[in-house]
């Protein structure tokens, strides 16, 4: 049986965003259903924006021989979106919340980043990339919790003609952040997790040869945040190869590294401490694409404890990562969501 979320259709909701052509996609909830306790407390759940002026846009374009999105490209109020979209995705996962752009009190969201990233450049066809950054800082009565997310387009290129809407390309990052996110969010409010049918059912999904929904899958993997399913994550983030029917013949070398990716990320939304050693290895290997750096570095973050935000510490400090203007500082953005 597909797991739910795969297969819900869209729902129609809506968006604080200004009127324009192209607006982003609302994500499909994944009504990964959680192991909770008879009549949960509704809690209602404070955000405050607190990002700098100067990155107070929805989505915008680096790197870009083309130029910027047309303003009828441009989607704008992050926050609203952000709030009513985790609201949405933790109601499908039975949590009664409430999610609401003003500073009711604890728990309270302290946005630091949400940068949505779409950008064109030209190789032989033209490439379209997308990235989601969020950073934000959760309060309870029991302190404060940093929580960062980053996402990437599955497809190591996105080939489109010159004028494809570079909105198209970002919506699936986006949607697997507000889940990350909410995922996160579940496991601070409440520590609730998937119960452990749910990530064999998952996993029943991942173990056939690898297709398009792969990488959703294990995505999916992390969301549960049953440590049962940290295993199966570590061993693909490894060896992704495993995936295929003819491991010495990859039949198609983007799903591979989505795949890949997928997997990395779902360690550290899984909190797996005991790969932080993997994580490192995967992060130093210069041979990786930058997208699987990226997200070990993300979620090497996401582990929180001491050893790995020192690592994390270690390397802005070590001079080796590019500067801001150059491709290299996809590395140090990630990295400083968490420091």
């Amino acid at each position: 049986m597909r797991i739910a979320w795969l297969t819900t259709p869209i729902l129609a909701l809506p968006l604080a965003l200004v009127a324009c052509a192209y607006s982003l996609t609302p994500p499909r909830p994944s009504h990964l259903a959680l192991d909770l306790p008879p009549g949960p407390p509704r809690i209602a759940i404070s955000l405050v924006d607190e990002r700098p002026a100067e990155v107070r846009s929805l989505a915008f374009v680096e790197w870009d021989s083309f130029g910027r999105f047309p303003p009828e490209e441009k989607p704008t109020d992050p926050p609203p979106f952000l709030a009513r979209q985790v609201q949405v995705e933790l109601e499908s996962r039975g949590l009664p919340v409430t999610v609401e752009v003003a500073d009711r009190g604890l728990p309270r969201i302290r946005l630091r980043t949400f940068r949505v990233r779409g950008y064109r450049q030209k190789l032989e066809l033209e490439e379209i990339i997308a990235r989601v950054l969020i950073s934000a800082d959760l309060e309870t009565s029991t302190g404060s919790k940093r929580i960062g997310v980053f996402t990437a387009g599955v497809d190591e290129f996105r080939f489109a003609p010159n004028d494809a809407p570079i909105v198209a390309a970002v919506s699936d990052p986006v949607a697997m952040a507000i889940k990350e996110f909410s995922a996160k969010l579940a496991n601070e409010l409440y520590g609730y997790q998937s119960p452990d049918a749910t990530v064999r059912q998952i996993a029943d999904e991942i173990e056939i040869p690898i297709n398009n929904d792969t990488y959703r899958n294990l995505y999916a993997l992390g969301f549960t945040n049953n440590p049962l399913a940290i295993p199966l994550a570590a061993r693909i983030a490894e060896h992704p190869e495993v995936l295929n029917n003819n491991p010495d013949k990859w039949t198609n070398i983007s799903l591979v590294g989505g795949a890949r990716i997928a997997a990395v990320s779902s360690l550290g939304t899984l909190h797996a401490t005991s790969q932080l050693a993997l994580l490192e290895s995967l992060y130093e290997n210069k041979d990786l694409g930058w997208r699987t750096r990226c997200m070990a570095a993300k979620s090497i973050g996401d582990l929180g404890n001491p050893e790995a935000l020192a690592y994390l510490a270690a390397q802005l400090a070590s001079g080796t990562i590019s500067p801001a203007r150059e491709r290299g500082a996809f590395l140090a953005q990630v990295i400083e969501l968490y420091l």
